[in-house]
This record gives structure tokens, C-alpha cells and sequence, in this order.
């Protein structure tokens, strides 16, 4: 299971960088338009795709570092072992959800790959056809981060039974 908590955190570092290049581009287009009137065809459509690529293929290091949005009001009165018992819920429906979502983008992204679909706009990229397969890869990333992370809640939760064993 180290494995995926190292693959999911090189792409995540790897990929935060993308969100950089989306940033000088529109800097760059900014520039381009105001200061020299003369607008980019193509700075938008970039900045899209950066920014999607970042977001999905970030998904399991997101996961890892458990950073999703999460309200903990009720749950933080939670005995510690219902705490855990919740987290593997959530776990387990999180995987279904996006092995549901590999399972349907799967076809549409090898579909895109495969007509190299593109986006109708006046520049044209084949945007469609590599953010359709992200949305695979992303999937994919989540569901063996959320396998990693039902490894490591398993494992605390049988500690926390065994200390509670010994106290008694």
C-alpha cells in the first residue's frame, strides 16, 4: 500500500505545478490583450486544460492527505471508534462513486482519444481528448488511494481494539 501513497503523492506534487503554468498564462494573456491589444486565441482554452489536469490527477493526494471538505461539528463528539467507523463508510461509498465514475468515463474517454475530439473554438485544441482520459486516471487515483486509505483505518481500528482489550 506504500506504493500508492508515493504514486499518489509524486502526481500530486508533480501536477501543483500546472495551477503555476495556468497562472503565467493568463498573466501573459492579461499582458497581451491590455497592455498590447492583442488578445491570444488560445490562453483560455490552455488555462482550462492546466487547471482540469491539476484538479483531477491532484485527486489521490488529495485523498492521502485527507483535504477533502468535510464537516466535522457532530463528528469530533464521536467516540474515536465511531470516528473510524464513519471514515471506512465514507471510504468504501467513495470508491463505489468513483469506480461508478471510471466505469462510465472509460468509453467516453477512448472515444475522445480516438476521434481526437476537439473543442470547436477558433484555436481548436483536441482539449476534449486528453481532459476525457484525466478523468480516468483521476478516478482511478482516488479509488486506490481510498484502497491505501481503508488499509490504514483497518489497521488503526483493530489497535484501538486491542488496547481497549488490554484495559479491561
Amino acid at each position: 500500500m506504500k506504493w500508492i501513497d508515493k504514486l499518489s503523492l509524486f502526481v500530486g506534487e508533480s501536477v501543483s505545478y500546472f495551477y503555476l503554468i495556468a497562472a503565467a498564462i493568463t498573466v501573459l494573456e492579461v499582458c497581451m490583450r491590455y497592455v498590447f491589444n492583442a488578445p491570444t486565441a488560445w490562453a483560455h482554452e490552455l488555462t482550462i486544460l492546466f487547471c482540469a489536469l491539476g484538479y483531477l490527477w491532484s485527486s489521490g493526494y488529495v485523498t492521502q492527505k485527507e483535504s477533502h471538505i468535510r464537516i466535522t461539528a457532530l463528528y469530533d463528539l464521536l467516540p474515536l471508534k465511531v470516528q473510524l467507523l464513519l471514515d471506512m463508510f465514507a471510504i468504501v461509498f467513495g470508491f463505489a462513486v468513483m469506480a461508478l465514475l471510471l466505469y462510465s468515463a472509460w468509453g467516453q474517454g477512448i472515444q475522445a482519444i480516438t476521434v481526437w475530439e476537439r473543442t470547436g473554438s477558433s484555436w481548436d485544441p483536441p482539449l476534449y481528448a486528453l481532459v476525457k482520459p484525466a478523468i480516468v486516471i483521476g478516478a482511478l487515483l482516488i479509488c486506490l488511494q481510498n484502497i491505501a486509505q481503508f488499509g490504514k483505518l483497518l489497521q488503526r481500528f483493530r489497535q484501538d481494539d486491542a488496547a481497549l482489550n488490554q484495559d479491561c
